[in-house]
């Protein structure tokens, strides 16, 4: 079975991944030996049987993965993690953080921890706050930090976000973050962020009534409705310039909210 598995994969079969399934953890020796295959297509592929398996029997070799040199299997591999994050321990998300060299990967891998320690463990991911790990993962592991509760760090990322002002881009990445934390702390940052009518990102769509570009302040409004979940007399969408008049209605009603 296993050299019918190993040839379903090199021939780009599409039942290979039921075939792994069906074997199960039996089937773990031969995929172990594909990922090490110079073709990167195979290898991809190989990952994607593997996801079949269980996780706790095929952990080892998916982290394994995640130093390929191809930056393509890494965030199969990657995306694997992620969507079994909730079956892997903090202990083995934290041992493979401190093995892994990518820091996009790191950074993605910080974002899980964010998801799963608890107060009492987030010292484990201070130590990549500083610039030496880079700006980029130095600000994950902030965002981190801050969703799990640690109150300086949040008072950190609050002023950050409202100190980006000449950086769409960067404060493109900010709200995704903001949605990412997804808590009622964050408010009154919002709030104040709701008369800033500055460019954020332009809209691709080319329809009636829709606007060309949405700004920082209707990007506030999205955030502010997805925290608080409040019902306002408008519907809320991502394709809107909100009003004046809705706008201080939002502002209005999250300076009543308690967080």
């Amino acid at each position: 079975m296993a050299v019918e598995l190993t040839q379903a994969i090199l021939q780009q079969q599409p039942y290979a991944s039921d075939m792994a399934a069906s074997m199960g953890k039996s089937a773990l020796p031969e995929l172990a030996q594909l990922l090490k295959h110079d073709d990167i297509k195979v290898r991809i592929d190989t990952i994607l049987a593997m996801s079949k398996l269980d996780i706790s029997h095929s952990y080892e070799q998916i982290f394994a993965s995640l130093e390929d040199t191809d930056i393509n299997v890494v965030q199969t591999s990657l995306a694997i993690v992620e969507k079994n994050k909730d079956k892997l321990s903090t202990q083995l998300l934290l041992g493979l953080l401190q093995k892994l060299t990518q820091p996009s990967a790191k950074a993605r891998v910080i974002l899980m921890l964010g998801e799963t320690l608890k107060l009492d463990e987030s010292n484990a991911l201070e130590q990549y706050c500083t610039i030496e790990h880079g700006e980029s993962l130095a600000l994950h592991a902030i965002v981190a930090l801050a969703k799990i509760g640690v109150e300086h760090r949040r008072q950190q990322f609050s002023a950050y976000l409202l100190s980006i002002k000449n950086n769409p881009a960067l404060l493109s990445q900010l709200f995704t973050f903001v949605e990412y934390i997804n808590q009622s702390w964050l408010l009154p940052s919002l709030r104040q962020m709701l008369s800033n009518k500055s460019y954020l990102h332009s809209l691709s769509c080319k329809l009636p009534n829709i606007p060309q570009s949405v700004r920082v302040c209707d990007q506030a409004v999205l955030s502010i409705n997805l925290i608080a979940a409040q019902s306002f007399s408008f519907t809320v969408n991502g394709f809107t310039n909100f009003t004046d008049s809705q706008l201080r209605e939002v502002n209005n009603a999250t300076g009543q909210i308690r967080h």
